[in-house]
């Protein structure tokens, strides 16, 4: 095994793109003892190689193994990775070939109000409502069955998924509803009857049948959801978005952003195709293209699909996104407050960094690019010039 080989491995790690067979391989090179120091030889050049005024995070070879030798493949590959990645003096920098690793925090006493008050990162929270008004909060539930819906059984698997099977005994009720709603800080995973996936981002929400009828597969949203449609060319799916636009596919994979504070809709296509529609006007989409609705109608461009899904893979990534655009983020993974006082608004943000930081950890990255700020008590952070 060459020097080349390991590193091309540790990067698709770190870019969350390893196969199967690759991620045996790396594991196979780590479990052996004797390629430690190649390892650490390698994320020595990597750190050395940065430009000057880099802001370095410790590159450690034992977090490394543990991270990738204790984490199985599913959760890693699936929910979020749990890396932490540099922040640059002038904006987050990722560059291939940079191995980063976890961010020891160090602080002096001065700091001791503002840890304090630090804020968890978000998890998979959140509420579902069945055809009756049950409630029922997963976070809290315990795993197995949670219910039966006519002739679907509802489960939290051990994987903290919502999951329906046919199976059940129960009559056939017609078309039900079921409406999963994750709270802010809140995340999660679900699984529709027909097998198609939806992960659910912070603030969102989605209706769907706990059957699908025949002709078509209709679920409405809000906020922001990646899809991986189950193919069936004769049962078309379709998401609504409010009454402002709706994306019908057939099998496929997409990211819609729908939250009413952001400017536009943004449909992003992975793979497959979708038709983007607004009122009686649509659009098709082909991967790699994001389609914007907002009241100038619809526009396609081309765009950066790991951008999009960021979120679904443990990661805030922006791209020249203004001080505003970053504060909403956090806000909705957070669940705190944001106010921008005047004149702090001025920076631009390119890169990524992990969702499973602290608030503080995080906007100590920040603050290394002169954003200035405290947290105050009923989760408010203040953004100050």
């Amino acid at each position: 095994m060459n020097d080349e080989r390991t590193e091309y491995l540790l990067e698709a790690y770190l870019d969350n793109r390893l196969s199967d067979s690759e991620w045996s391989e790396l594991r196979a090179i780590l479990a052996d003892a004797d390629r430690e120091n190649e390892i650490k030889d390698l994320l020595q050049a990597g750190m050395e190689r940065q430009p000057p005024g880099q802001l370095y995070l410790e590159r450690d070879y034992d977090a490394l193994a543990s991270r990738i030798m204790g984490v199985d493949l599913p959760t890693a590959r699936v929910r979020r990775l749990p890396l932490r990645w540099a922040v640059a003096a002038a904006v987050f920098v990722l560059l291939a070939g940079i191995f980063l690793l976890t961010r020891h925090v160090h602080r002096d006493s001065s700091e001791v109000g503002k840890i304090a008050r630090d804020v968890a990162p978000g998890g998979n929270r959140a509420i579902l409502t069945l055809a009756n008004g049950t409630q029922i909060v997963l976070d809290s539930a315990a795993n197995g069955e949670l219910a039966v819906q006519g002739k679907m059984r509802v489960f939290k698997t051990a994987g903290g998924e919502l999951k329906y099977q046919p199976g059940a005994t129960g009559e056939d009720v017609g078309t039900a509803y079921n409406t999963l709603v994750t709270p802010r800080g809140g995340q999660y995973h679900l699984i529709l009857p027909d097998g198609s996936q939806v992960w659910l981002n912070a603030a969102s929400s989605i209706r769907y049948p706990t059957a699908f009828s025949e002709g078509r597969r209709s679920v409405s949203m809000t906020g922001e959801a990646y899809f991986e449609v189950a193919e069936n060319r004769a049962k078309p799916f379709q998401v609504k978005i409010g009454d402002h636009a709706a994306v019908d596919v057939l099998g496929t994979h997409f990211n819609v952003n729908a939250y009413s504070d952001e400017p536009d809709i943004r449909t992003t296509l992975l793979e497959g195709s979708v038709k983007l529609s607004q009122g009686t006007k649509g659009v098709l989409i082909r991967p790699g293209e994001q389609g914007l609705v907002s009241n100038g109608g619809i526009v396609v461009r081309e765009t950066d699909t790991g951008a999009a899904v960021a979120w679904k893979n443990g990661f805030f990534q922006f791209k020249d996104a203004d001080l505003a655009t970053v504060m909403r983020q956090l806000a909705r993974w957070y669940d705190i407050t944001v106010r921008l006082e005047g004149g702090a608004g001025n920076a631009q943000f390119s890169g990524k960094i992990g969702r499973d930081l602290t608030l503080t950890q995080l906007l100590d990255g920040l603050s290394h690019q002169k954003v200035h700020y405290r947290l105050e008590e009923g989760r408010r952070l203040v953004i100050t010039p």
